[in-house]
């Protein structure tokens, strides 16, 4: 469950920094990252030859909308079926997020190391962001243009 952890903080470190996971190639990432963490349960599931799986209240929002998305599919009522695709696939990706935290994250002791590395990451990040606005040349990150 460590590799699982570590993945989890990795992909959402990357989500933060990869220009706020808005790119499709950040998104990308972050959808085909999710789903390899979620086959890397299974797998450590299959392995250990169990599955111990708890419910939690968050997970409904996500499955409602997935739901949603999958019921515009289905009965053919989207006004843009591209657009409605690619937001399911990113709403399949934050239920697998959401799912592993609950699952990689059960003692009060790796939850607390979550909150510290969020904290942390929300820092760094918010640190860098002044550095970069005193130190601004028009492009973000100094090397992309803005359009």
């Amino acid at each position: 469950m460590n590799a699982i952890r570590i993945g989890i903080c990795a992909l959402l470190a990357f989500a933060v920094l990869a220009l706020g996971g808005v790119q499709p190639w950040g998104i990308t990432i972050l959808e085909i990252g999710a789903a390899g963490l979620f086959l890397l349960w299974g797998a450590v599931g299959f392995r250990r030859r169990e599955a111990n799986i708890r419910w939690n209240w968050i997970y409904l929002p996500a499955i409602g909308l997935i739901a949603l998305g999958f019921a515009q599919k289905f009965f053919g009522v989207s006004l843009y079926p591209y657009a409605s695709q690619v937001e399911l696939l990113k709403w399949i990706a934050y239920l697998e997020l959401s799912f592993l935290a609950v699952e990689a994250f059960r003692s009060t002791a790796q939850l607390r190391g979550l909150a510290w590395f969020l904290a942390s990451l929300g820092f760094l990040v918010a640190l860098f962001a002044i550095v970069q606005h005193y130190t601004f040349n028009g492009k973000l990150y100094w090397f992309i243009p803005l359009p």
